[in-house]
């Protein structure tokens, strides 16, 4: 995990991010070095084959769709499909990538929380 550790956080955080750092993103890349490569490889090829767009349509219940907007693994363009598709649902974008609830933590307006 050591060898593609940084390249996978680049995708999840963006660069201003880590360059700052902090003891959020110390703990992630701690439990992503500690995860076993095989583990790893398995959940990836899982997300990738998973297709559940026409499913998401059954959503009945308050929802609130979250993307960063430097998200590379899962684009604001794909965020917005989703919410289109669930009935009622909001869409919200954070100042952030692939784990924006992380990176904008501090930057958060509570009251898009209430539905």
């Amino acid at each position: 995990m050591e060898v593609i550790a940084e390249g996978v956080l680049a995708r999840w955080f963006r660069a201003p991010y880590m360059v700052q750092g902090s003891e959020e993103l110390d703990q992630v890349r701690k439990v992503l070095l500690s995860t076993s490569p095989e583990g790893y490889v398995e959940a990836c090829a899982a997300v990738r084959d998973m297709d559940q767009r026409d499913s998401v349509k059954q959503i009945n219940v308050p929802t609130l769709v979250i993307v960063g907007i430097g998200d590379l693994a899962t684009p604001p363009s794909d965020g917005q499909y989703l919410a289109e598709q669930i009935q009622g649902a909001r869409y919200v974008e954070l100042e952030g990538a692939h784990l924006s609830n992380i990176e904008a933590s501090g930057n958060l307006q509570r009251n898009w929380w209430s539905f």
